[in-house]
Parts: structure tokens; C-alpha cells; sequence
């Protein structure tokens, strides 16, 4: 059985533009998880979209656009998101 080779870690300059997309059933939730997330006084500017809701309803996804300044804060952003229990899905 052959092993996948590894995928090369992308290299990113940071500061750098990025976007998040936010996955779930309620879109107000999902704005006071991306609040959460960056802080509700935060001095860093950000942009959140609707990007698509189901046709049933049953879910939305917003992107969320922004600058990150390290590897370290664009993965606590990630994960803060991910962890918050409003969002099903964050890519």
C-alpha cells in the first residue's frame, strides 16, 4: 500500500487579505459568532457578506473578509469560529 505523498505547506505573506466562509442554520447567529470571534470593540476592519442561503432555509453561509497578520492569528480566528456553537462548517 503506497502512502499520499504530503501536500507542501502554501506559503503566505502576511499581512494578507483573507476570507472565511461561515456555515449554518441562523444568519444572526452566525454574525454574533464572527463578533465573537474578532471582538466586539475590535479596532481590526472587517467585512461580512451573505454569500448563499439554502433553498429550504435550512442553512446560510457569509464570508467573512479581513486582513490577518500571522499564521497564528488567521488559525485563532479559524478555530474560534469553529468551535463557536452557531457555525457548522468554517472554510
Amino acid at each position: 500500500m503506497s502512502e499520499e505523498p504530503e501536500h507542501p505547506k502554501p506559503e503566505i505573506e502576511y499581512p494578507c487579505e483573507w476570507r472565511y466562509k461561515v456555515i449554518g442554520p441562523d444568519d444572526a447567529e452566525l454574525r454574533a459568532a464572527i463578533t465573537s470571534a474578532l471582538g466586539p470593540q475590535t479596532e481590526r476592519a472587517y467585512n461580512v457578506t451573505l454569500s448563499h442561503t439554502s433553498n429550504r432555509g435550512n442553512y446560510c453561509c457569509l464570508n467573512v473578509d479581513l486582513v490577518v497578520y500571522t499564521e497564528e492569528d488567521r488559525v485563532s480566528i479559524f478555530e474560534h469560529l469553529r468551535d463557536h456553537p452557531a457555525t457548522k462548517v468554517v472554510l
